[in-house]
């Protein structure tokens, strides 16, 4: 009995026929595979989703896909919590991180603890205030009237007020400003500036400029009402306020600084000059100046004249030759520039 053929043996072919028919290929012999065949994963299409068990109720599959939206909503909500926990953690914390703690909270803040004003002159007010809390992170807000002043660092307890003027009532508000921007309540405080001073008060000093008319005169180039110009520099003998001395000069040929001497609201004194002429020769003449103050107001917080009136008596010196030369001239005047 003989075995039967592995795969390592050929099969045996049989034997041609004895009819003379052609002879019968043999069968081909393949090799069986060591592995089993395989295909690139993009030859095969993905396997459709399966479809529910037949066996489930239309029950079962609606409540599950209400859990699946359950769990979708419960996840969209923690996402906004998570999302405004960050937002409120940021602007708790302030920009660049840093902690809202460094500030002062409201009931921190500095107060204005007292605040008055006191006329110090016609055109000043002087401010003054106290406050408690951390001042020196906080800041001033001064209004008057209802507007806007000026804003002064904490470490800083009085404004000197320079802009206001005579005779007149103003309110000034204060509040407290931290370095976020809050406010603290209003503390208000009023005040009247006092009237200016009299006229005799003015102090009388620098470059005029003077219009002068003739009222009378006997000169043969002269008339009456004929106007002219000329400038003065009066310079007083004090350091401050109205003098009893102030020295004048003008500028006439022949003239020397005069001095001037006050009594109230007038000053007066006598000059020279060489404007008189006769035959040629030029005659001294004696001026008689007479003068008040009409106009003041404050300059740079002085209380300053502004305008004077006055007349200039002229008297020619005696001649032989020619009649005693004299005139009389009315003048305005105002500082220059």
């Amino acid at each position: 009995m003989s075995e039967p053929p592995t795969s390592d043996d050929t099969p045996e072919v049989p034997s041609a026929p004895s009819s003379g028919a052609p002879p019968v290929p043999p069968p081909p012999v393949f090799d069986a595979p060591t592995q089993p065949l395989t295909a690139p994963p993009s030859a095969f299409p993905p396997p459709p989703p399966m479809p529910p068990p037949d066996g489930g109720s239309d029950g079962e599959r609606v409540g599950s896909a209400r859990r699946r939206r359950g769990g979708l909503i419960a996840a969209i909500v923690a996402a906004v919590v998570i999302v405004l926990i960050v937002v409120l953690v940021a602007v708790s914390t302030g920009s660049g991180g840093t902690s809202a703690t460094n500030s002062p909270s409201p009931a921190q803040a500095a107060k204005v603890t007292t605040f008055s004003a006191t006329a110090a002159s016609p055109v000043e007010v002087d401010l003054s205030w106290s406050a408690t809390g951390p001042v020196t992170q906080t800041q001033f807000s001064i209004a008057r009237d209802g507007t806007p002043l000026t804003t002064v660092s904490g470490g800083v307890a009085a404004y000197n007020d320079t802009t206001v003027t005579p005779k007149k009532s103003y309110t000034y508000t204060i509040q407290t400003v931290d370095a976020k921007g809050h406010q603290s309540s209003p503390t208000t405080a009023t005040v009247t500036t006092p009237p200016p001073p009299p006229l005799a008060q003015a102090r009388v000093e620098g470059s005029w400029l003077l219009r002068e008319t003739y009222l009378s005169e006997n000169f043969t180039n002269k008339h009456v009402g004929q106007v002219e110009k000329e400038g003065w520099v009066l310079t007083p003998k004090c350091a401050d306020g109205p003098c009893t001395k102030v020295r004048l000069k003008m500028f006439r040929p022949g003239s020397k600084p005069t001095l001037l001497a006050r009594k109230g609201a007038d000053y007066h004194g006598t000059g020279t000059d060489t404007l008189g002429e006769c035959s040629g020769v030029h005659l001294k003449d004696t001026l008689a100046i007479v003068f008040h103050v009409t106009r003041a107001h404050y300059v740079d917080g002085k209380w300053m004249a502004t305008g004077i009136a006055g007349t200039i008596d002229t008297t020619g010196q005696p001649s032989s030759q020619c009649v005693t030369g004299s005139s009389k001239q009315s003048f305005n005047g105002h500082p220059q520039g």
